[in-house]
């Protein structure tokens, strides 16, 4: 188990699953992921109080060292439901627990603290933090649908919830502009789902990203075609004989690496 910290978050790292560091907006996501590696060491139920502590036995009888067996494997699951709710807090949230250790009482002290949707005043509050919330340059738009839905998720059931229509609205005039085409496509479509919103945004910036960075294969054909770095036929153009007639003051026919035909721009150029 360890806690690293990603380009766009810091996480819980836990060989059943990894969940992201609780903190005053992701409470909802925080407890469903948390809740999930819990079930994962069979600890859940510790946490909730619904599994008594078995008694730690005496003696050397069969049901004496089976009882000593009982009783240990609850204390390690317990331990373990207790380094992981501990460690899959942000130092923030960390403050709350004041060196304690029993996962019960971690778990309880915690969804008083930091569930901020049980008040109105916390509810209101995130709803400010969700209106004010935008894309931050240089991280993928997946990391900001993913800040929008934790407090989205965290309001829904309660007065102040997030209809999806909202939810839709504020992507829609957030996003910088290269969206600006498939959030027209988007709302063209009266029934479109936030999941569908969300994945065809997600795919316009990975063939954007596709359009302005091409790969290492693509900039060596771009090389060799005479582009870049390329020695034939200047930047961006390449030689061919096909079709050229042999000719004493005849050049041989030039074709563009662009459109792969003798367009009239090199034609400009090459006379």
């Amino acid at each position: 188990m360890s806690s690293i910290e990603s380009p766009n978050e810091k996480v819980f790292k836990h060989p059943l699953g990894t969940i992201t560091l609780l903190n005053d907006t992701n409470f909802a996501s925080w407890k469903a992921d948390c809740e999930q590696v819990l079930h994962g060491i069979k600890a859940w139920r510790i946490v909730m109080e619904e599994e008594v502590e078995p008694e730690n036995p005496e003696g050397m009888t069969i049901a004496a060292i089976q009882g000593r067996k009982a009783y240990e494997n609850f204390t390690t699951r317990k331990a373990q439901a207790g380094a992981i709710i501990y460690g899959s807090c942000s130092p923030e949230a960390k403050t709350h627990l004041n060196q304690v250790t029993d996962p019960v009482r971690m778990w309880q002290i915690l969804t008083e603290q930091m569930d901020t949707a049980m008040t109105t005043v916390g509810r209101l509050t995130l709803f400010r933090q969700f209106s004010q919330l935008r894309p931050i340059p240089g991280q993928p738009i997946g990391a900001y649908f993913s800040r929008l839905l934790n407090i989205s998720n965290q309001l829904a059931g309660t007065p102040e919830a997030i209809p999806y229509m909202v939810l839709k609205t504020h992507i829609f005039t957030t996003l910088p502009e290269m969206f600006k085409i498939s959030i027209k496509m988007l709302q063209s479509q009266a029934n479109v789902t936030i999941r569908q919103v969300m994945t065809d945004l997600k795919e316009c910036e990975q063939n954007e990203a596709l359009a302005t960075k091409p790969d290492a294969v693509s900039e060596a054909l771009y090389s060799q075609q005479g582009g870049r770095g390329g020695s034939r036929g200047g930047r961006g153009w390449r030689g061919n004989n096909r079709g050229a007639r042999r000719g004493n003051d005849q050049r041989p026919q030039m074709w563009c690496s662009r459109c792969g035909t003798n367009c009239q721009m090199y034609s400009s150029i090459g006379r």
